[in-house]
Order: C-alpha cells, then structure tokens, then sequence
C-alpha cells in the first residue's frame, strides 16, 4: 500500500473515531426556575464544551445562541468531589443531582455526563446543543431530542438549591451538601426578581456548592441560629465543618453552620484554574478563557460584585420558606478566615444590618505590592467597584478592602465584630498597614474588639509550632486555653435588633500615654506578645434598655470567666463607648444628653454629651470594673431626667439610690420626682449646649405641704442642713445652706451664677440630701433662671427646670 493510501485510510479512520467518540444524549429537564443540561462527555474531552440554544432545532452553532461554556471542573463538579471526600470518607467521586420535575423528580449523573444550568428570564420553549469548543456542525447526537419547554414564574416557581447529597460527617455531624448554578449577563442589574446576576455573561452557569451542618443532636425546633463560616484563598471550603478544628472553634450545640465555597475557574495558558474571588467578584469585562499570562484588566474596568449578590441570596434562600430550616433572621451571623474573613468583613459591611456578629480570624488586608489579577485588578490600579458607598458614590477596591471602611450607603452601624491577626503571621504580615488599619477601626468607634498573639497564618498550626518559621508562632489565644469568644457559638449570644454598647479608645494604663497596651508602629516584637484593645470589655444583653429617650446598659471587664485567657488581667480600665445599633433612642445630631455611670448606689460618673453629625451619642473616659461589680450606663435625652436614684421615675418603677439628672430646655417643667426620707438623693444640672453664652441663676425654694408656696415655712427640724455649692463669679463653688427653721417670705434661699462661657457642660449639684437623715413631708421646688447677658440694655430673662422634690410619706 502506496504512502498516499495509508495517509488516506488513517484520516478517514481518526474521523471516524472521532464522530463516534463526540459527545451524546443530550436532554434538558426544566424544573424550579431553571433548565438543566445533560450530556454524555467524548471519549476525550475538550478544555470546555460550548452550550447553545434557539426555539427551533438547528444543524450549525451559527443558527443558534450561545448560552455558556464549562471547563471539566464545573460540567463534572469537581467541588462535589472536593467536599465528598472528606465527609464520607475514601471513594470521594460525586455526581451532580437535578431535578428533572417540579414535584420531586430527580436524576443522578453519571460519572461520564457533564451539566449545564441555564437560567431563562422569559417563558419559552428551545432546542439545546452541546458542542466541544471550535466546534460547529450540531446532530442529532449532540442536540436535544426535542425542544423544552421553560416556564417563568419567579414568585410560586423561584430558583432554589438542590440537595446534591447527605449524611453524617467523620466527625459526627449531620450535613447536607447543595448546589446552586449562577444567572450570568452582561447586565448586573437585568436579574430575576428571585434570583441576581451572580457571573458575567462569560461565566454564565457557572456552579457553586456549600454544605449545612447541624449539631448532633439536631438543630432544635427553631427558630434558632446561623453562623456563616467562610473559608481563606486556598478555596478549602470542606475544612470549615464543625469539629475539626478546635482552633477555630466551630462545634455547635444548637441552630446550624454553613459553609459556601468561592472559586471561579479559568484558563491560565493551556489548563483550566481554580481561583477565589475574595468573595467580592470580579471585573465585569474579565475574560475566562483567556489562554495568554493573566494580566491586570484594562483601565478603566469595574468590579462587579457578584460574589456579594450571590452570598447575600443563599443568606435569603436560607431564611426563606423553601430551604427547610428555621433560622431567625436576627441571629445570623459570619466568620472567616484569612481571606474568608477579609470577605466576612466585605459582606457584612456591605449588608450590615443582616448580621448579628462577626469574627474574622487573620484576616487579609491588602497585599502589598499587589500582584497583577485579572479578576479585581492590583491595588495600584485602584479599580472603581459596583458597591456604592456613603454619599451615593461608588467605593474603589481599596476602601472595599479596608475593615474600617463603610460600605453600605444607608447601614450607619455595623455588627460587634473581633479580629484576630498574628504577630509572626508570614502570610498577612503584622506591618505598618495593620497598625494604621488597627487603630482606624478603633477610630471608627463601630465596636471592634481587636486582639493580636504570636499565631502564624493556618488554623491548624495555631496551638503548635512550625519550626520551618521564626519565633515560637504560637497563638496565646488559643493554647494553651483557647479563648471562648472566638468561637461560632459565642456569635450566638447576639441580635441584629438589639443594640450594644460599641467600645473604642481603650486605655489599660492611664498612666501611659497614648492607648494601651502600645501596639506599635508595625514591628511584630513591639506589641505585647499578646494583647486586645477592647477584647476584655463585655455587656449584659439581658439588660439593654432602649426607649424613646433613654438607652442604658449594664457594662464591664470579663475577670471571672472560667476560661482563664478570657479574664482582664487588671480590675479596672478606661474606655469610651458609642451606642450602636440603638432601635428606639435615635436622638438628633446635636441633640443634648445628660448621662450616668452607677454602680449599685453609688454615682461613679456622671456628664453631659451630644449626639454627633450622624445620631451616635458616644460617651468617653468611663471607668469600668469587673463583673463582680458591674456597672451600668444610663443615657437619657429627656428634657428633665432621672438617670438614677430612688425616686419615681415615671413608670411605676424605682432605680438604686442615686442622683437626679436635669437636662431641659427653655420653659420645661419636669414636674415631680418623690423620695424615700431614708434614702440619698442629689439633684444636679446639666445645660444644653444653646445656652453657652448665657449667664444662668437659679434659687431653690423649701415648703411644706402639697402645694407650691410664695413664702418659705419653717423647715422640720430634722431635716438638719441641705447642702448647695454655690459658685459665685469667678470663684470656686461656695457651700451655702438652708438651715433649720429658716422664718420669712423671701423664697430666694440660695443663688449661683454663672456668667459668659462658665455656662454648665457638665453636671452640677445643686441639692444634697444624705442619707438617713430623715426628711418627712418636706417640699422643695427648684427652679432655674436664664439670663441673657450678651444682649445690650435690659437683659431678658426665662424661667427653666422646674422640678418639685417631695420627700414623702
């Protein structure tokens, strides 16, 4: 046989074969929102398959529309795969599971079939063809049968998740894995109304898989709570299961725990690559199939945040009535990992209000020098973002990145939050970035609780040492007792509709300048080898009071904990504290406020503070103790306000001994408080801030009776001597005294001035009465008069803060 003829024979043989070895049986099943795919793979498979539809049967590509194009790893699952085996152990292949109905139909895929989910956005009926790529002659093997029909209604018939497979972890732990296929457009905003664009139309159909799980015991009756644990760079979503590792504590007793995967897959010269998106997304204009070394995106580009809209639908679709579970919406929460937690700090800046609390363990900040990515861009670049900030201005990658940075346009507070980063961290190293972004996020006053030790980067090295790095990389955190509040069951405690007390500026030692412990200037042997700003401080959330006009909380330093690392090492410190995430007590910017730190009876602190330009009313240098004498802070905007004492305060109810706060306008009369003879009271004042200025006067007046009377009457005699300081112009305050007996009808038993800027900004005590001296049947009225003293010729005078003190029976 001539040369020619061989050469003929083999081509017309390799034809042949490859013909027989295409891909086969394609048919699509529409069910719950979307159509599923399904094809038998060739004998040898292509880098991607292309999938193409139309409303009428078609022979070439060219007649049809291209729908989408898979790499191996998603047409076959390769994430099912990654997450099966170390639930269930050796034989970790997994195939896709569908629906192929709408009433609980479904098929499993063979380990020979691939699968693509297109998301119609319009009722239609259409052919599907599956191609490999370059491909263009359509036959009857590689084209459905006949067309599908595809219904649209998002409402009774919405896109859900699909159970792919369950069972009980090697830990012992109830699971079920899901899948979801994302909406893929041009348009961000061109989404169904139950379901958003989640990829660019380049990644339409694109897969994602999480996994459920529930503690032992079962997740409860509900409604109960959800942590979302998000995973780091390396994409390794399986790790993050309950019970594996300690040192990131996800065991739970109660409600569920979730863990979603971020990967995008793409080609890096020849081969398909699995990547992260950092759980923000990627440029609009980024190109998957790329075959070229991945470059920076063009100038110019956006980064759309698919990741955020995705991850913000599997949080409904968890809360919604198709999942199954019975979440409250008030106590979901999120933590992460390294890159997970600089996502877990994404996601809930961009939707804050979804979450009750957050942790973010080293987390990543921003790379420095960034390399290029062709999914967001270097940091040089900067690139514009779709997520739009305060101000209706859209955010640039580098303030998304940032922890301390606002994200959401409308969201003022974000949720308590703790960040935990490592000294000898060589992968998101302690430098300078981390002190600036350290004490950015306590400049914020937003409530972060900031903690540092000797830890390296993974989770599972934490409680040990790796001697391939430097220094004992030890977490102190974590071994040898790992703390309690850096668990998933320690997010448990709070509510997204529940306010707390924010702390910032925390000072250990007062004596020192600046915060402390001193963090440093971004070299990891300065710090401490372990420390927290704010980490010690705790509240009673069982406490929390939030009204119209008043917010008090009871406060403290954690030192009797049973987890020994979690107990402040000191009885007292200093700190400030913002009030977040109020509901009821939203005072306007500007607005006065009259405040008290009590412990038990006694007044440790008490002052005057203004909400600030954006409503937050922050309180500053308050003394707190530890939780064997906790103390409570009381804010109060009334005009005249019991912040504490024995008295009525209104309600039919009685605070500890204490101290009355006025804080009124021109012309209030705070009507009547009444005192036990036996117990303590002070009355003291607190001026707003529109009378700086303005020279004031006030008198007291004693009578008895139940009647407010012009002249003064005798006083009883045990009564003994009621202190007022007195401060006279220019002077120290100068005791002066309504004595026993006092005859006459001159009502004006004391007065004090005081003149231009001396107007009071914090409180003064204008009435003592001690305790145990006995005062039955005494009536005082205590009024205050305003002087103008700026104004030129006869001043002008008003009458404020009546309050009428019965000392009773």
């Amino acid at each position: 046989m001539n040369r020619r003829i061989v050469c003929a024979y083999a081509l017309l043989s390799a034809a042949l074969a490859g013909s027989a070895a295409a891909q086969s049986s394609v048919r699509a099943y529409y069910a719950k929102g979307q159509t599923f795919v399904v094809w038998q793979e060739a004998a040898v498979n292509p880098l991607t398959y292309d999938i193409y539809r139309s409303t009428s049967s078609f022979t070439d590509v060219s007649q049809a529309t291209l729908a989408g194009r898979l790499f191996k790893d998603e047409w076959q699952g390769e994430r099912l795969d990654a997450i099966s085996g170390p639930l269930r152990g050796p034989n970790p292949d997994a195939t896709w599971q569908i629906p192929t109905n709408g009433v609980g139909g479904t098929y499993q895929l063979a380990t020979n079939e691939g699968l693509f989910v297109y998301t119609p956005h319009a009722a239609s009926t259409e052919y599907f063809a599956v191609v490999k790529h370059s491909n263009t002659a359509v036959t009857a093997t590689n084209i459905t049968a006949s067309a599908v029909a595809m219904g649209y209604d998002p409402l009774t018939d919405p896109i859900t998740c699909h159970v792919q497979f369950s069972g009980t972890s090697q830990e012992g732990y109830p699971y079920v894995v899901y899948g979801m296929w994302s909406d893929g457009r041009a348009d961000v905003e061109d989404a169904r109304p139950d379901f958003p664009v989640t990829a660019n139309l380049a990644k339409n159909g694109a897969p994602q898989v999480f996994a459920v799980y529930e503690p032992t015991s079962g997740a409860g009756a509900g409604p109960y709570p959800a942590v979302f644990a998000m995973h780091g760079g390396e994409g390794n979503f399986f790790y993050f299961r309950p019970g594996l590792f300690p040192n990131i504590g996800l065991d739970i007793t109660e409600g569920i725990l979730i863990a979603p995967s971020d990967n995008i897959v793409f080609q890096v010269g020849p081969a398909a690559h699995s990547d992260v998106t950092g759980w923000l997304g990627y440029v609009s204009n980024f190109d998957p199939f790329f075959a070229g070394v991945p470059t920076d995106p063009p100038v110019g580009s956006i980064v759309t945040d698919y990741t955020v809209r995705r991850t913000h639908w599997l949080i409904d679709w968890i809360l919604g009535p198709n999942s199954g579970y019975h979440v409250d919406p008030a106590r979901v929460s999120m933590l992460g990992h390294s890159a997970g937690g600089r996502g877990t700090s994404i996601l809930t800046r961009a939707r804050p209000e979804r979450f009750a609390a957050t942790t973010m363990f080293t987390p990543a900040l921003i790379p420095s020098p960034s390399p290029a990515s062709p999914l967001q861009g270097s940091t040089a670049q900067n690139l514009e973002t779709t997520l739009i900030g305060p101000g209706g201005t859209p955010l640039h990658l580098l303030d998304v990145l940032r922890w301390s940075q606002r994200i959401s346009p409308t969201v003022r507070d974000l949720p308590p939050t703790r960040i935990y980063c490592g000294l000898l961290d060589p992968t998101v190293e302690w430098d300078a970035d981390h002190v600036t972004e350290f004490h950015a996020c306590n400049d914020t006053a937003y409530g972060f609780h900031l903690f540092w030790d000797d830890r390296d980067h993974g989770v599972a090295d934490w409680n040990t040492d790796d001697p391939n790095l430097p220094g004992i990389d030890i977490g102190q955190w974590v071994s040898p007792v790992r703390t309690e509040k850096a668990t998933a069951e320690s997010l448990h405690r709070y509510r997204n509709d529940q306010s707390f007390p924010a702390f910032f500026d925390d000072d250990q030692d007062p004596n020192a300048n600046g915060l402390q412990p001193d963090i440093g200037t971004g070299d990891p042997n300065q710090p401490p080898p372990y420390g927290t700003w704010c980490g010690y401080y705790d509240w009673d959330t069982t406490t929390i009071v939030d009204e119209t006009e008043v917010w008090a909380c009871t406060i403290f330093l954690t030192t009797t904990s049973a987890t020994s690392i979690d107990n402040a090492p000191f009885a007292t410190s200093t700190a400030s504290v913002a009030l977040r995430r109020t509901q009821q007590f939203q005072p306007a910017p500007g607005a006065m406020l009259a405040w008290a730190l009590t412990e038990g009876n006694r007044i440790v602190q008490s002052g005057s503070t203004t909400a600030d330009a954006d409503g937050v009313v922050k309180v500053t240098g308050l003394e707190i103790a530890g939780d064997t004498t906790p103390r409570r802070l009381v804010v109060s905007s009334r005009p005249c306000d019991v912040i504490a004492g024995n008295v009525d305060t209104g309600a039919g109810g009685a605070g500890p001994a204490g101290v009355l706060l006025v804080n009124g306008a021109v012309g209030v009369d705070c009507g009547r408080v009444a005192v036990a003879p036996t117990d303590p009271f002070q009355l003291q004042i607190v001026e707003p801030p529109s009378r700086v200025g303005l020279g004031a006067r006030y008198w007291v007046g004693a009578w008895l009776g139940t009647a407010r009377r012009t002249t003064v009457r005798t006083l009883p005699a045990q009564l003994g001597q009621i202190a007022m300081p007195m401060r006279l112009t220019g002077g120290a305050p100068q005791p002066r005294y309504i004595a026993n007996n006092i005859p006459g009808t001159n009502a004006q038993l004391g007065a004090e001035n005081w003149p231009g800027p001396n107007t009071l900004q914090a409180p003064y005590t204008l009435l003592n009465l001690p305790t145990g001296t006995g005062h039955p049947g005494l009536r005082l009225y205590f009024q205050g008069i305003v002087r103008d003293d700026r104004a030129a010729g006869p001043h002008s005078y008003s009458v404020t803060n009546g309050i009428q003190v019965e000392v009773g029976p």
